[in-house]
Formats: C-alpha cells, structure tokens, sequence
C-alpha cells in the first residue's frame, strides 16, 4: 500500500483542467487537499485511474459546507453528497477505468478556507450489489427530470420576528438538459414565493444546484406550519417523470413575538394661528406602548403629505419599563408654510423600520391656520440733482422705497449700480407694511467714466427678501458724464496808481476767471515783479464758469526806484491741471520814483495889526504847503519868541503839494511889554527827513505897550429889539450916550445914529463902511459890529 498527496494546482475549475492522481492499486489513499479564497465559490477537480475494482472511499475535511461527487469518465454522477459539512461517500469502481472527483465549497466566508481530502482504493476486489453503469450519450428522446432533495430548515422553531432559512437541492436526474425554470414555496400547501434556478446538465457537478431561500420575520402567523419545495414550479418543463417535483415535508413552529408599539400623543402646537413669516414649533410625545423595547426610530413631520422633516427619538423600553417615551420638539422654519389651511401630521416611527404589534396608530395631525405674508419692496419718484455731470463733479439721487407688501421689511441692502458696477451700497432701515423711505445717495466724482450711463437704484440688492414681486426693485436716471476741465484765467486787471513813490502803496484790481466746466477749489495767487513774490494770497474756490473780484495792496517799500511789470498769476503753486496753462497771468507796469517831502511856511501875517497893549491878541495867519511828493504824517508845530519856544501845537498831514491855511492867536501879556520876534516852525521835532530844510520858518516883529485905546471904552452888551419887526443894535459910550447903529429891514446896511450924541467922532468912515458891508442875518451882523467897535 502506498500513500500519496496531492496538492491543488489552479486552475482546476472544470473537469478539463482537472489535477491528475497518481494512478492507484488496491489499498492505496491519497491525501489531497485546496483552499477558497474569501467570499468566493469555488469547484476544484481531480482526475486519477483506478487499477483495482471495488467500493473507494472519498471524504472532505474543512470549515464550512461543500459538496462532493465521484463522477464516470464522461462527467455522470456515481455518488454524490451535497451541502454538508465533511461530506463523504462510498462508490464502486473497475479495474482500468477513468474517474472524476469534484469539490464545490459552497459556504461564503469573510476569511480563506482550506480543506482536506482522503480517497482510499479498496483492498481486494469485490463485486459490488447494484454495479454503476456509465452513462451514454442522449437520444433525441431523452427528457430532464427535476426533483427536490436535501431539504432542510435552519431552525424548526422560530419567534415571529425570525426568519427561517430553507436549504435544498434541485436535481436533474433526466437523460436531458433542464432549461432555466422557478422552484415554488409553498407554506401550508399555499403558494408562498419562489426563486429562479438555472439551466441543469446531465453530467457533474451541473445536474444539480443548491439553494437558499430565507422566509423574512414577521411572514408567519403563530403556529405549526408545512413547508413543501416544487421543482419546475409552474410547470413549464416537460419532464420524463413528473410525479417527483415535490420534496419532502418540514414542519415548523412559530410561537407570538412580544413587539413594540409606537404612538404619538400630547401633541401641541405654539399657534394654531400664524402668519407664513413665522416659526411653528410642534410638542410631542413618541410612546412604546407595546411589550418589546425598539431601537432608534424617525418620527416624521407632515404638512398633509408633503413630508418636512424628522424629529430623532431614540431607544425606548417596553411600555412602562424605564424610558418608553420621549419629549420631542420640531421647528417649523417661517416661509415654510403657505397661506390657507394645514394638516400638520407627525408619524411615529415614519421610516417604518420598527416591526409593531400595532402599526395603525402611529400618526397625528392637528390644525393650522397660516395668513399669507407679502412683501414687495419698489422704488419709485427717482430723481437726479444733475444729469449732465463730469468726471470730477457729483451728483445727487433721491427716491423712494416703497414697501407695497402686508408685512414688514426688516433691514435690507440698495445698490446704485451702472451696468455690473455697484457704484454705492447702502443699508436701508427696517420699512414698516405700506410705507416708505425717501433715501438720497451721492454719487461722488470720478465713479463714472465719460460717455453716457443708466445709472440703477435697486432694492433688497442682496435678495434677502422674498418677495411678491421681483420685477419692481429697480428705477434708473441716464447720467452723461463729459470730461472735467478747469481754466483759470486773470482778467480786468487794473492799477490804482501805476506811478508811486518808493513811500507809497498801489492797488490792483483783476477777477480770476474759471473757464472750465468743473469748480476749482482754494488755490494759491501771486503777485511778483520777475522771480520776485511780492505779495501771496489764497483765492477761494470758483464754481465753473464763475469769477471771484480780486483787490490785491502793493505796501509801499515793495519796489526799488524804476520801471516794473507787475504780475498777478492764478494757481501759482500748480494745483490744478488746467485745459490752458497759457492765461493765468496778467500785468501792469508801474514807475517808482524817489520819496520827496518838503514842508515850507508862507504868507505870515498878523491880521488885528502889530501893536497891541497887555490886554489884546495878535492874530497871526500863515501857510504850511507840501512841497514834495509824498504826504507827510501829522507834526509838530512850534511858536518862538525870539529863541523862546511859547507854544507847541500839532499839526494834521499835508498831502503831496497840498496847502493848509492856518490862525494863530498869541495873547500880548503872555508876550510882555516891549518889541517881539514871533517865529512860527513846521516839523519842529524835526522828524521829517525833507529835501529842504531852509524854509520851515517865518517870522513877524510886534509891540506890545500900556495905552489905552478906543476899543477899551467900556460898551454894554449889543442890545437886540425885535419890535415893530426892527432889529436894532445899541451901545453905550463912556458918558452913557445911546446910539442906534443901523437898522434891520428898512434901513438894511445903514448907520443912523442921534445927533444930540457926542460920540460921533468914534464913528470913523472905514468902519461905516464895514458896518454897511455886513452880510448875515440880524444876530450876526450885531455881533460883528459889536466887534468892529470894541
């Protein structure tokens, strides 16, 4: 006896790349063995010469079921066990013949699986009790014939929530080959289901195939029940026998299965009156009222049977064990809901993924009433402060946002837009139903190019706002935009004197001109005579086509002696960018000459004469004349008595080349007895620098003694009387005589006096005659002949 192994070579799937064995002699084995690979099927086939006849012995080893056939030289079956762990099987076999043995593994595993075979030859020859007979080829005539074998149940008592598996063969034990056909399960000898089965051959493995079929929980009722396999089960097969398509009989028992049972009660609402813009929130219980515990489950929310959402709810115990049921809480969002009538439904466990005792009660509704919310926002009564602009100027845009909806509009955004450019973007506040904002919005300079725009205003810009209407959030004004130009220009200038002293100031006069079509801001203006500055000011801004009046002072000392051009130019400083940089300049030419001042006194005399007594004045007159070209500022003015300065008095500015008449009254007892030199000086301080210091002086000689005069007759008061519509003039000499001196207007300018008076010799004819030249009214004719005779 010899011992031999024999590994599995791949491929050896069919009976055609079967694995050779050594041919075999009477006691002989042979060990040989495979492997499967995870969840994978597979069939392996051996191929030896038996040199010995009598019963061999071939057996399977390994995890899992398989199944195992001794097959003749043409691929028939001799014997064969199917779908069982360690299959084994005992076969008769001749001297000198060819044999198959095929392995199936049948079983999937999520791990490799290896196995052991072990075919032994017989010892002796014997001859067996029914011999096989190889098989011959088909005829014409030849039928399948399909039967049941190997039916077994996984369990033989199950609980209504397990299922049961059924496991059987299905043969072919024809002379021909079985099309595709259906195996029919029948349960208490009432059809159940069925499963497909595949073409059968003749010759193994393929004349038969092993099958599954798994009866789901909860498909059987409480009880015993009969459970038969038919093969060919709708009869669509002609078979040589068709008396052997059912299978044996398995008996099975199910026994009730404790199930939960899920509901929903204390179901609430937060209103049952909303409107479509706010939340609904649902309150609820979800309970286990059955008598097993469930796992996780959904409780679903229905808006009548539009499904919305679905609540968590969790593990819950059997009824009154622990935690059976749960709180649970479900948003609605606001917007969700439409105006009208809504059946709000909650369905416990609405996934359906717990098998209850009761699957009847798992839903309720309660009722809600939802007003329509509207919002429309639109801009209307859109203006623009000017539609014709430039690059550099703004413009304003007013409007209103008008909310034409039933409910308010909270905060939204705006765009000013022009075509995809958002220009501005602006927050309007919250707008109350029906009302509005009046918004304005600057469109600053230089947001827009030259050339003309549609220029949008547009609310809720950031769609945040579902609205009725989405076609009326819009309005646009046309803007032309030009190119911005500026030009300052000096125009109209003139010069208050354009020949001075080197100690006198000038005027000048101009405007500044913007000749562009854009304001210019402050800018810089100088006034220069070459590279010199002489003067800078700021000149205010100037709206386009506009002007601004200039008045510039040229302060005296500015300019040496000779000629000037004088230039006033706007923009000095280059601030602006000006379409014509060649017109910011105009001037005027001045002379400047030496400052010349040159103070004289002339025509000095004494007009009361030059002899007085103690008691009397002299009069003095003279003139004070500018010789020079400039004025000269006040001064002093000093009186001399021979080398004696008397008075000092001040005297008001003389202009170049004017002349001012002056009187001066000297009292004669401040002079004293005796023969006088009275001399008058201008600029007595000597602070004028003049170009002639030889003729501020003049002089006059007076006399001052004690005789008394005629004039110191002590005359009364001129009496004035007015009756008769006369006024006379009288006076009393030193006897008391009375003389009428003239009268009014009757005798207008004539002197009449009584002849009985002896004061007539007083009355000389110089002073007749200045008395009938007085001119005046009445009153001031009195009084200067008052004077005349004193």
């Amino acid at each position: 006896m010899s011992l031999y192994y024999r590994a599995e070579n791949e491929s050896n799937d069919t009976i055609t790349t079967a694995n050779t064995i050594p041919s075999l002699y009477s006691g002989d084995e042979v060990i040989f063995y495979g492997s499967s690979n995870a969840n994978t099927r597979d069939y392996d086939w051996f191929k030896f010469t038996a040199h010995t006849t009598g019963y061999a012995s071939i057996s399977i080893d390994g995890t899992g079921m398989y199944s195992l056939a001794l097959c003749d030289r043409y691929g028939n079956p001799i014997s064969s066990e199917y779908d069982s762990e360690n299959p084994s099987l005992t076969a008769y076999v001749t001297s000198n013949s060819t044999y198959y043995i095929w392995v199936a593994k049948h079983t999937l595993s999520t791990e490799s699986l290896s196995w052991t075979g072990l075919l032994s030859m017989p010892g002796a020859s014997s001859t067996p009790s029914t011999p096989s007979t190889p098989s011959t080829p088909s005829t014409s005539n030849d039928k399948p014939d399909l039967s049941i074998s190997s039916f077994s149940l996984s369990d033989s008592s199950i609980s209504q929530d397990e299922s049961v598996t059924l496991r059987f063969l299905v043969d072919n034990y024809g002379s021909a080959e079985s099309p595709e056909s259906e195996a029919d399960i029948y349960i208490d000898d009432t059809y159940f289901g069925s499963i497909d089965i595949p073409s059968l051959s003749t010759t193994c493995p393929g004349w038969y195939v092993p099958v599954s079929y798994n009866i789901p929980a909860n498909s059987l009722s409480a009880g015993s029940h009969s459970i038969r396999i038919k093969a060919d089960g709708d009869d669509s097969i002609d078979e040589s026998d068709e008396s052997d398509n059912w299978s044996s009989t398995e008996y099975i028992t199910v026994t009730s299965a404790a199930k939960p049972n899920l509901d929903v009660d204390t179901y609430s609402v937060s209103s049952s009156n909303i409107r479509s813009d706010q939340t609904l929130t649902l309150t609820f219980d979800v309970n286990n009222r059955g008598d097993a515990s469930c796992g996780s489950s959904y409780a679903y929310i229905y808006d009548g049977s539009n499904y919305l959402g679905s609540v968590n709810v969790g593990y819950l115990a059997a009824h009154g064990n622990g935690t059976w049921y749960r709180t649970c809480t479900y948003t609605i969002a606001a917007g969700t809901l439409s105006g009208g009538s809504h059946s709000i439904c909650i369905k416990a466990d609405g996934g359906n993924t717990i098998a209850e005792s009761d699957e009847s009660d798992n839903t309720i509704c309660r009722t809600v009433n939802v007003t329509q919310v509207t919002r429309d926002l639109k801009i209307t009564d859109m203006q623009v402060s000017d539609n014709s602009i430039t690059t550099a100027q703004s413009t304003v845009f007013t409007f209103k946002v008008v909310n034409n909806g039933n409910t308010e509009v909270g905060t939204t955004k705006l765009y000013l837009k022009a075509g995809n450019t958002i220009l501005r973007e602006v927050s309007v506040g919250a707008i109350a139903a029906g009302a509005s904002r009046n918004c304005q919005i600057t469109l600053t300079s230089g947001k827009l190019p030259v050339g003309t725009h549609r220029v949008y205003a547009t609310a809720d810009a950031a769609n945040q706002i579902t609205e009725t209407n989405e076609n009326n959030n819009s309005a646009y004004r046309t803007i032309t935009v030009s190119r911005a130009t500026r030009d300052l220009k000096i125009s109209d200038m003139q010069v208050s004197n354009n020949s001075i002293t080197t100690a006198q100031s000038t005027v000048f006069t101009f405007k500044v001109v913007n000749n562009g079509n854009t304001a210019v801001g402050t800018t810089k203006l100088y006034l220069k005579a070459g590279n010199t500055i002489l003067r800078e000011v700021s000149v205010g801004a100037i709206a386009a086509g506009a002007s601004r009046d200039c008045r510039i002072t040229l302060p005296s000392g500015k300019l040496s002696i000779g000629t000037h051009k004088i230039y006033v130019t706007a923009d000095a400083a280059n601030q602006v960018s000006e379409t014509d940089e060649t017109n910011n300049s105009a001037y005027r030419t001045i002379f400047v000459k030496k400052t010349v001042r040159d103070l004289k006194i002339s025509d000095m005399n004494i007009s009361n004469g030059n002899s007085q007594n103690t008691s009397g004045q002299f009069k003095f007159t003279f003139k004070v004349t500018n010789n020079g070209n400039t004025a000269v500022g006040t001064t002093k003015l000093y009186v001399y008595d021979d080398d004696r300065k008397i008075r000092e008095l001040s005297l008001d500015t003389v202009n170049a080349g004017q002349t001012r008449n002056c009187t001066l009254t000297v009292n004669a007892a401040t002079l004293g007895v005796g023969t006088h030199r009275i001399r008058i000086k201008v600029d007595g301080a000597s602070q004028i620098s003049e170009s002639n210091e030889n003729n501020n002086s003049a002089y006059r000689t007076v006399f001052v003694d004690n005789v008394r005069r005629s004039a110191d007759i002590p005359w009364d008061e001129a009496k004035i009387d007015c009756t008769g519509g006369d006024i006379e003039l009288w006076k009393d000499d030193r006897d008391n005589a009375s003389l009428p001196l003239f009268a009014g207007s009757d005798d207008s300018g004539l002197l009449s006096w009584d002849s009985s008076g002896s004061t007539s010799d007083l009355l000389t004819g110089a002073v007749c005659d200045s008395l009938t030249n007085l001119t005046g009214d009445e009153e001031s004719k009195s009084r200067a002949a008052s004077t005349l005779l004193a």
